[in-house]
């Protein structure tokens, strides 16, 4: 019986355990869908002439505060220094804590944002569903592709919205009045 040596039984354990990972691709694979810490940021290309939607005329999100909000902590997104949104991670997504009049004071009240984990067709923003899981956009891969349940989402046709678990929003793209338009992820920091 003839020895294998030792350096080919590595190479071998490794080739399978890659195999092994390309065959069942891990998705899901982070705790938090957009991870929260003061000094995050995520700075984006965009098409400036495109102010449809908060995410296509920001160029930059920074996590700028932690504050309690009617008893709610929540992180204060700073979006191109122009407003902030606060939003929070649970177990079943990330929450935005939405300013409301009730009973004639203004309240925060927590709102699912984007539900994660997430399986395919889950509603998961509130106007739209999941489509992948795996899908890559802008050289990431593993990206979850969102698309609204009105195919003319606020006149816009072939809405992609793509998000990276453990990293945030990707990016989007979609077409309005025959232009495409995108904005993608061009850098960012997570702590």
């Amino acid at each position: 019986m003839r020895k294998v040596p030792g350096s080919l039984f590595v190479a071998i354990v490794i080739s399978l355990f890659i195999s092994s990972c390309y065959d069942n691709p891990v998705v899901n694979d982070s705790n938090e869908i957009r991870p929260l810490a003061i000094g995050n940021y995520w700075i984006y290309s965009i098409d400036t002439s495109s102010h449809f939607y908060p995410m296509f005329y920001c160029d930059t999100m920074r996590v700028v505060s932690y504050e309690n909000l009617n008893g709610y902590n929540a992180y204060g997104i700073d979006f191109n220094k122009s407003y902030i949104l606060y939003f929070n991670n649970k177990n079943d997504g990330q929450y935005y804590y939405q300013k409301t009049l009730h009973d004639s004071t203004f309240e925060y009240i927590p709102q699912l944002f984007i539900k994660y984990p997430v399986k395919i067709n889950d509603t998961i923003v509130v106007n739209g569903k999941c489509v992948s899981l795996n899908s890559t956009f802008n050289n990431y891969s593993g990206c979850i592709d969102i698309i609204p349940f009105d195919t003319t989402f606020g006149g816009m046709r072939n809405y992609h919205e793509y998000w990276k678990p453990g990293i945030g929003f990707i990016g989007a793209q979609f077409d309005f009045s025959g232009k495409h338009y995108m904005n993608r992820l061009t850098a960012y920091h997570i702590q």
